[in-house]
């Protein structure tokens, strides 16, 4: 059991350290290499030397398990590494930084191996990268140069032009006082709208309740010809009565033309509103 889990440990740790060999006293290594990788949790010792304990079990397959995700994510993430660490394409595609980085590893190399030379292709290469960055500072300095005249060209033509910008002022104050001119009479032409609203709030409430006591007239009507129908009354009451229905028929046509004249004056409010909100808009 032991040997196994020092087997897979070595296996994925030898992805962060070439050629890794667990050391004869592993309680005291593995917990150290995993704290360094910023394992999130502290593993006993007592457990290291006990693998084989069932409450070992859960620590050892976490710590198994993290190193896995680890080199998971590396190789999945390692196509990626340049390209994030050197984003910038400077020579045939290739950042001018990675370019120094790969030329002082391969020189560092070089010298602790006692080579002494000073000529090879990775010099070269940064050579030609520092000759690179050199005339693309001196390109982008002329065209800095020539950004910076042509805007100075351009402040020294609108000092020159004063009067152009009072009036530019003068027609901003202008619209701003014509949008206000503008927004005072869209809030009237609201108010007014909400009073004639309310107004044909009341003239329909009015005409509902004229509506209602003329079919109580109505019915009232109804009853008393009734009366008249089933009951024997005398001249006099007769003519009571049909003045009475004239009276009626009276009232009733005055109600009608109420109606009638409420109708048409909220059909003309109508109108009027409806005018100037087109003109507003």
């Amino acid at each position: 059991m032991v040997k196994d889990v020092m087997k897979i440990f070595e296996f994925l740790y030898g992805f962060f350290v070439d050629k890794f060999t667990m050391p004869p006293r592993h309680e005291d290594v593995i917990p150290v290499i995993m704290k360094s990788l910023r394992y999130p949790y502290t593993l006993r010792k007592s457990h290291m030397c006990n693998m084989g304990a069932p409450v070992a079990w859960p620590q050892i397959l976490g710590a198994l398990s993290f190193l896995r995700e680890l080199v998971e994510t590396a190789f999945v993430r390692a196509p990626y590494l340049n390209e994030l660490s050197f984003p910038a394409q400077d020579v045939d595609g290739v950042s001018i930084d990675k370019i120094r980085i790969d030329f002082m590893e391969k020189s560092y190399a070089k010298f602790l191996a006692g080579a002494d030379e000073e000529e090879d292709e990775a010099l070269e290469q940064l050579k030609a990268s520092d000759n690179f960055s050199t005339d693309a500072l001196e390109k982008e300095n002329e065209q800095l140069a020539l950004e910076l005249d042509h805007l100075l060209k351009e402040l020294k033509a609108l000092e020159d032009e004063p009067d152009r910008i009072a009036s530019m002022k003068s027609e901003l104050s202008g619209s701003r006082c014509l949008a206000q001119t503008v927004k005072n009479h869209v809030e009237e032409l609201s108010t007014e709208l909400r009073q004639k609203e309310n107004k044909l709030k009341e003239a329909a409430e009015e005409e509902k309740a004229l509506s209602e006591e003329i079919h109580r007239v109505q019915m009232d009507s109804k009853r008393k010809q009734h009366i008249v129908d089933v009951q024997e009354i005398s001249a006099m009451e007769v003519q009571r009565i049909h003045m009475e229905c004239t009276k009626l028929k009276r009232l009733k046509e005055s109600e009608e033309q109420t109606i009638k004249d409420i109708k048409e004056q909220t059909w003309q409010d109508e109108m009027k509103v409806a005018k100037r909100l087109e003109v507003v808009r």
